[in-house]
């Protein structure tokens, strides 16, 4: 699995700059695609090759390539969120995660449910939290700098 993060001015231009970074590791032409549900899906020469994630606050995007099912968060280290909703930050990035590996986005069931012991790992980088949700444990964190 491959997680990309980079500050960036131009979301879509950031965006263009990992996928051209990712396709470097790839043989062939490197594409993304929607399914009816939103989420993207990464493809190999029109074919289906994978899952990606993308997650942005702020300046901040990261985005993860894997040929497993992926979900990605980050979110800044002191955001408030309602405590209706969550105790703290890293557990609602966790939240956010498994919701986009699943597939299904935030939905209030997907908050009272207990994600699956040694799904998503989280971590800290600089003032942000993030959170990967997936069964490929392999990470190769790679920061763009802009």
């Amino acid at each position: 699995m491959y997680l990309y993060i980079t500050r960036f001015e131009d979301i879509d231009k950031a965006k263009e700059d990992i996928l051209r970074e990712y396709s470097k590791t790839c043989i062939g032409q490197v594409s993304i695609d929607r399914l009816a549900n939103g989420k993207p899906v990464l493809l190999l020469n029109e074919k289906h090759f994978g899952d990606i994630s993308i997650s942005h606050t702020e300046n901040v995007l990261i985005m993860a390539f894997s040929e497993l099912k992926v979900g990605v968060d980050i979110e800044r280290k002191d955001r408030k969120i309602s405590q209706k909703l969550c105790d703290d930050i890293k557990k609602w990035t966790q939240i956010e995660a498994y919701g986009k590996y699943l597939g299904s986005g935030i939905t209030k069931s997907l908050i009272k449910e207990n994600i699956p012991q040694g799904l998503v790992e989280s971590f800290f980088w600089e003032e942000y939290v993030v959170s990967v949700a997936s069964e490929d444990k392999k990470l190769d964190i790679i920061k763009l700098t802009r």
